[in-house]
């Protein structure tokens, strides 16, 4: 019979087996659960990279497709895109000279400038910056126009050393948002974009509505020009380079500009008259049609088969402008940071990663615009062996306090590589339709053209850059072609633009 130490002995040795099962069992239920949602992880990157993954013949049909919406806006039909006449037909003759000044209103930030022409030079120049308040977004307070004439008379002021008023200046007005113009000085803002609101300015010439607000300063502001960024780009470009011949502007937003022949322009009123064969043309790009349910809808001839993700949805869903820029949103720097953690918001919430989102409200994965295309660069350029800025820029954007694992931060680093791919090459497929119909208005089979790019999304990001021109070289397939086209960085000469084109107009 056994004694009590002997029972004592065999239920210990028991209760350790059963223990020890136990154990094992919950680590390999562990082990499991953790493939389980790895398995899952991997099977939401693969859906995404064939969604953002764009092959050659996706963004050839890209290509087709803007075209035609470029030669339905030139036409004035509907579908196409806004093709709006800049009126900007006359171009520097080399006498300008003088005192101009430019204001430039875009996405997020005021520029002023002073310049000084003398034969067809920029002698002098000054330029001060500020970064646009939040109140000024609100377009119905009316305060917008007030704080723009307020900063540029601070500046003027500090220039001359006096007081502007009773004075005369000359400015020329370089503008971030769509109007349309029955001339060069006279323009009805169509709509907003970007983080602006309301109905503010909406249908009003917002160059009388400038004047009007130098007016009540008693400045007598001469404002002979009204032009996009990018058009005015395209005009500070081509005082230093007359290869240039079309400007992108890839910053917080997207637009693009380029010379076409005044005959092709079916839009222009009857009261224009002509001062030359070929003028420059505003597309608005950001509004083109990329997903096919787009184009679909619009009866348009050319499917790019390019379908969206989901958070390409809801990035629009949740803009200023729900419906309007689908192709800004894909591409430009106010975006394509929020379409990268919304997916790794998705990620975290199916998945685990990250630590979950149990607390996601003081994670910040689940704050609009907590993470930026600047942010985005940053990881995209991470090539340290641990990771370490990829981590750094997590954990100061999302405020996560999980400790992330190497192969988290390889998961973020894919899904930051896969939104800016895209929007590069999709940014590519569009420049080469610009390219196609400057191919077809060269004035000979080898002459050469520049594209000058201005926005901190293109100028501020060097792997971006590089895969735009691998995109382009890619698509044109001609080493001929290829050879013809130089991308420059424009570094903010949409302001000697403006002023350019002031002094043009008022010397003619």
């Amino acid at each position: 019979m056994p004694t009590t130490v002997e029972r004592n002995s065999k239920t210990i040795k028991l209760l350790v087996s059963t223990l020890g099962s136990v154990l094992l069992s919950a680590a390999a239920f562990n082990a499991w659960h953790t493939r389980k949602k790895r398995t899952r992880l991997e099977y939401l990157l693969e859906e995404y990279r064939s969604k953002l993954d764009l092959r050659r013949e996706d963004l050839l049909r890209v290509c087709d497709a803007i075209l035609e919406q470029m030669d339905l806006g030139l036409e004035g039909k509907p579908g196409g895109l806004m093709m709006l006449p800049s009126f900007v037909d006359r171009y520097p003759k080399g006498t300008e000279q003088g005192e101009y000044f430019a204001i430039d209103l875009g996405g997020t930030s005021l520029k002023i400038v002073r310049v000084v022409l003398e034969k067809q030079q920029v002698v002098d120049k000054h330029v001060k910056e500020w970064k646009i308040p939040e109140e000024c977004y609100d377009t119905d307070n009316g305060m917008l126009m007030e704080w723009v004439v307020d900063k540029c008379l601070e500046m003027i002021g500090k220039e001359n050393g006096k007081s502007v008023k009773g004075t005369r200046i000359v400015i020329g007005f370089c503008y971030s948002f769509a109007c349309k113009q029955n001339n060069l000085d006279h323009g009805e803002q169509i709509l907003w974009t970007k983080k602006f609101r309301g109905q503010g300015l909406l249908g009003q010439n917002v160059v009388q509505v400038l004047r009007d607000t130098f007016k009540k300063r008693n400045v007598n502001a001469v404002i002979p020009a009204l032009m996009n960024d990018s058009v005015a780009s395209l005009v500070g470009a081509q005082f230093e380079s007359p290869l240039v011949k079309s400007s992108v502007i890839l910053g917080t937003g997207t637009n693009c500009s380029y010379i076409e022949s005044v005959d092709k322009i079916k839009t222009l009123p009857k009261s224009y008259r002509k001062h030359g064969d070929y003028m420059i043309i505003n597309t608005e790009w950001g509004d083109c049609k990329i997903f096919d349910h787009d184009i679909a809808a619009c009866g348009l001839t050319h499917a790019s088969g390019i379908q969206p993700c989901e958070e390409d949805l809801w990035v629009d869903f949740s803009s200023a402008n729900p419906g309007h820029g689908l192709f800004e949103k894909l591409i430009s720097g106010l975006y394509i940071g929020d379409v990268a953690r919304r997916i790794l918001l998705k990620l975290a919430e199916e998945t685990g990663i990250y630590g979950g989102v149990s607390d996601h409200s003081a994670t910040g994965l689940a704050t609009p615009h907590s993470f930026d295309g600047a942010r985005l660069s940053a990881i995209y350029h991470d090539d340290s062996p641990d990771l370490t800025t990829t981590r750094c820029t997590l954990q100061d954007a999302f405020n996560l306090h999980h400790s992330m694992s190497v192969y988290e931060l390889q998961v973020a680093k894919s899904v930051c590589t896969m939104v800016a791919r895209r929007s590069a090459r999709l940014c590519a497929a569009a420049m080469v339709a610009i390219l196609r119909r400057e191919f077809e208005n060269a004035a000979s089979p080898s002459e050469k053209i520049e594209i000058s790019v201005d926005g901190s999304t293109f100028t501020k990001f060097d792997g971006y850059r590089q895969l735009v021109r691998e995109t382009i070289d890619e698509l044109l397939d001609d080493p001929s072609l290829s050879s013809r086209v130089a991308i420059t960085l424009a570094h903010g000469s949409s302001v000697i633009g403006a002023a350019v084109v002031a002094a043009v107009e008022t010397s003619s």
